[in-house]
C-alpha cells in the first residue's frame, strides 16, 4: 500500500482490514497509509459502505481466496484504484462486494445450512463435525456443510447452547455481529439479540475466547459468565454459574431467594410470554423453589398461593396484582 497517497487503494489490504483477516505487515502498511488525514476520510467512506452492505465476511474465507484473486486480477489489473469520484466509486465497490456475495453463495457454497427458528427451540441439532448445538426462539445459525477451511465456522444471531466436539487441530469459531468465540471443545450458551445492546456468555465445561468488535478479548472457563455491552465496549465477568441460563433448554428452574421481578424475567425466557408486576411491593417478593418440567399454569398458582397475590390474563399479558 502507497504511504500517504490518497489516489490509490490497496484493495486487497482494505479488504483484509475490514473483515480482520489482516497480518502484520498489511497492518502496518495500513497503518502508514491511513495516518494522512484525507486517506483516512476516504478510509471512513469505504467502510461505511462495506457496512451497509452488510455482513458479508464469510465470502472472504479459506474458500474463496481463490475466487477474489480472479475477480481482483479482472478489475484491479494493477491491485490499485485511482478514487477521483469518491461517491461514485463507493457506489462500485459495493456492487462489487454484493456480486461477490451472490456468485459466492450460489457457486462455493451450495452446501451451506441455515437453521431458523421463531416460536419454536430445535434442541440437540448435530452438525457435520457430531458437535450439538440447540437454538432458543427467534434464533438464526448457519454454517457449511463439512466444515470445509482451517476452521469450523458458525454463524450467530439469537441465543444457542453448543456442546463442541473436541478437534485440536480445528478449532471451532461463532460468529456474531457484537463479537466472535473460539473453542477446542466445550459447552457454553451465548446470547446475542441483534436489537439487544449486550451479548451473554455462560460456559458450562471447558473454556472459551471471547473477542469484541475492537479486538478486547478475555478468558471464560467452566462457572463462569460475562455479558459485553456493543456500545461501551465493557466486559463483566461473574464467576457464579447462572442456574437457569438454561432453563430455555432444559425445563429446569431454580428459584433461589429470588425476587418477583427476577423470577418473572426467568418465566417469560422460558415460556415465551410478557409478564407485568405494577405494584413495587410485590416487585420486591423473594420466592424459593424448583421446578422440573412443569407448565407454565402450575407455576403461577403456587406464585399466587404463596404470596397470595392475584394471576391476571389480559391482552397476552400476565398481571401480578396485590390482592385488595
Amino acid at each position: 500500500m502507497e504511504t500517504n497517497n490518497s489516489q490509490h487503494i490497496n484493495w486487497e489490504i482494505v479488504t483484509a482490514i475490514l473483515d480482520d483477516s489482516a497480518n502484520e505487515t498489511d497492518r502496518e502498511a495500513f497503518k502508514s497509509w491511513i495516518s494522512d488525514e484525507q486517506n483516512s476520510l476516504y478510509y471512513e467512506e469505504i467502510k461505511h459502505t462495506w457496512e451497509q452492505t452488510g455482513d458479508i465476511s464469510y465470502c472472504f474465507d479459506e474458500e474463496t481466496n481463490g475466487a477474489w484473486e480472479e475477480t481482483s486480477k479482472r478489475v484491479f489489473k494493477d491491485n490499485t484504484f485511482k478514487v477521483r469520484k469518491l461517491v461514485f466509486r463507493a457506489v462500485q465497490i459495493a456492487a462489487l462486494f454484493c456480486i461477490i456475495f451472490i456468485a459466492s453463495k450460489h457457486l462455493f457454497f451450495p452446501d451451506k445450512k441455515e437453521l431458523f427458528t421463531q416460536n419454536n427451540i430445535i434442541n440437540d441439532f448435530k452438525m457435520p463435525d457430531n458437535s450439538l448445538v440447540s437454538i432458543n426462539r427467534n434464533s438464526h445459525i448457519a454454517f457449511i456443510k463439512g466444515f470445509k477451511g482451517l476452521k469450523r465456522k458458525v454463524w450467530l444471531e439469537g441465543e444457542a447452547f453448543f456442546d463442541v466436539e473436541k478437534n485440536i487441530q480445528k478449532p471451532f469459531v461463532i460468529k456474531t455481529n457484537k463479537g466472535e468465540f473460539e473453542v477446542l471443545g466445550t459447552s457454553f450458551n451465548i446470547m446475542c439479540y441483534e436489537e439487544d445492546s449486550e451479548l451473554s456468555l455462560s460456559v458450562k465445561t471447558g473454556k472459551v475466547r471471547f473477542t469484541s468488535p475492537n479486538n478486547k478479548f478475555i478468558i471464560v472457563k467452566k462457572g463462569e459468565s460475562i455479558k459485553y455491552n456493543i456500545n461501551t465496549n465493557q466486559i463483566l465477568k461473574n464467576k457464579k454459574f447462572n442456574l437457569n441460563v438454561l432453563s430455555w433448554k432444559t425445563k429446569q428452574i431454580v428459584f433461589d431467594n429470588m425476587s418477583l421481578t427476577e423470577v418473572a424475567q426467568v418465566l417469560e425466557s422460558v415460556y415465551n410470554v410478557n409478564i407485568n408486576i405494577e405494584d413495587d411491593h410485590v416487585k420486591t417478593l423473594k420466592f424459593s423453589a424448583n421446578f422440573d418440567h412443569q407448565p407454565l399454569d402450575k407455576i403461577l398458582k403456587v406464585i399466587a398461593l404463596t404470596f397470595d397475590i392475584e394471576i391476571e390474563y389480559k391482552n397476552n399479558m400476565i398481571n401480578f396484582n396485590q390482592m385488595n
